[in-house]
């Protein structure tokens, strides 16, 4: 077919280039939404600036926790990656702002596989909380924070804070 124009929600960049450049071919203009990768000369970007997001939430998540000397942040991957760009651009904004405003905060990765089952993260978290004592605030940067604070909740644990930083916005979750 040969459409007037494309929207493409890209994923990743590998993939989503081998689409784009078939319509650069054909010479049918398209648009990205969500991420936006400049590398694939879209006509035009409609999204949040994901990295300015991450820099935001690390200044926000350290008014909640401005003493913490040690911090979760929870990752959802998939085959070993983040599994979106988006959630990768708020990431390296908020590693950003914590170099610059807190460097001496230690930043424990959680990596939670989007193929796991409930079972399996309740392992991963309950091996990662034991063995971290001092982390009491986490973050994530996808809509997943639930997977955390469902397993805060059937482990009894009630001093930890989460902030999930996603596409529609900040949001805390207060202790429960």
């Amino acid at each position: 077919q040969e459409p007037d124009g494309v929207i493409v929600v890209p994923s990743k960049i590998e993939v989503t280039r081998r689409y784009t450049d078939m319509m650069h071919e054909r010479n049918i203009p398209f648009i990205l939404l969500d991420s936006y990768m400049p590398d694939l000369k879209p006509l035009s970007f409609f999204g949040q600036d994901s990295f300015a997001s991450g820099y935001f939430a690390a200044r926000m998540f350290m008014l909640m926790a401005p003493k913490e000397k040690e911090i979760m942040l929870m990752k959802q991957m998939r085959n070993g990656n983040v599994a979106s760009k988006q959630q990768e651009n708020r990431e390296t904004g908020f590693r950003h702002y914590m170099h610059d405003h807190f460097p001496s905060v230690k930043i424990h990765d959680v990596n939670l596989s989007l193929d796991d089952k409930r079972e399996k993260y309740d392992v991963i978290l309950q091996d990662f909380f034991d063995n971290h004592p001092l982390v009491h605030h986490c973050i994530t940067f996808n809509s997943k924070a639930h997977l955390v604070g469902e397993y805060l909740l059937r482990s009894n644990r009630r001093n930890i804070q989460i902030l999930a930083d996603r596409k529609s916005g900040s949001a805390g979750m207060p202790r429960p």
